[in-house]
């Protein structure tokens, strides 16, 4: 799975500033909204307790069925401190492709 982190302080500090195994390459990409809105619409979330199921059944059936997941990080500010709010990262998997 490929996330994108639009935290690029989180995502660095999470990649081991680069040097974790297979986390060495860092890419910034450019995604029109109208691409970023369907990806999310497709999106279920990583975890039963945030996706907003009523089942965990129903929840696990969604998240087999889709190749997008969401969840929220700690965020934090340009000088590294956590901040109170979450940063959303983006899971991407198998046919689900960023649009031109």
């Amino acid at each position: 799975m490929t996330w994108i982190k639009p935290s690029f302080l989180w995502m660095m500090f999470r990649s081991g500033w680069g040097t974790k195994k297979d986390q060495e390459v860092t890419l910034a990409i450019r995604v029109r909204r109208a691409g970023f809105d369907e990806i999310l619409a497709s999106a279920v979330a990583s975890s039963f307790g945030a996706s907003g199921f009523a089942s965990e059944e129903a929840w696990r059936r969604a998240l087999d069925a889709s190749d997008v997941r969401v969840q929220w990080d700690p965020d934090h500010d340009p000088a590294g401190r956590p901040v109170e709010r979450r940063a959303i990262q983006i899971g991407l998997a198998g046919k689900t492709r960023l649009g031109a």
